[in-house]
């Protein structure tokens, strides 16, 4: 199972003002930021100081072939998630592909990607707890996380 990303409490605000930038690879649940032109620009992989979670339900005539949502929605506009909000996120949206230890802070891994280690990126968030989801490949550990982009853009 890959990519793993699901809202699930809290008061998210779904942002879809921006267009995703057409180059790179961004799954829903990778951290997201401005690229040049700063909140009048586009969206793309986060570079160090996210902005939010990219989250889009991909609302389309035709049947994605991937996850990846440049392939399908590249330079057009595109959600992601931000405010205060709780998520379910799986282990590949992970840097090193391993869940965070429980009450462990998240921080922006300045690729995309959530991290447990600070490396001078922003704190955006924290594990709350592992829980064992139904999937239909079987049962999948993913991590209970608590999110917080609430700056003022």
């Amino acid at each position: 199972m890959s990519y793993y990303f699901s809202p699930s409490q809290g008061d998210p605000i779904y942002n879809g003002h921006h267009v995703l930038a057409d180059t790179g690879s961004v799954y829903n649940g990778n951290i997201v930021s401005f690229t040049a032109g700063g909140t009048s620009g586009s969206i793309s992989l986060s570079t160090g100081s996210g902005a939010g979670i990219a989250y889009d339900l991909l609302a389309m005539t035709e049947l994605p072939t991937t996850q990846e949502l440049v392939a399908n929605i590249g330079g057009d506009y595109c959600n992601y998630l931000s405010g205060y909000f709780e998520a379910l996120v799986g282990s590949d949206l992970f840097s090193g592909s391993a869940l965070p230890a429980v009450d462990a802070k998240l921080y922006d891994n300045a690729d995309g990607y959530i991290s447990a280690t600070a490396g001078g990126h922003s704190t955006i968030g924290r594990c709350i707890g592992h829980v064992t989801i139904q999937h239909k490949d079987g049962a999948y550990s993913v991590a209970r996380c608590v999110f917080d982009f609430t700056q003022i853009l």
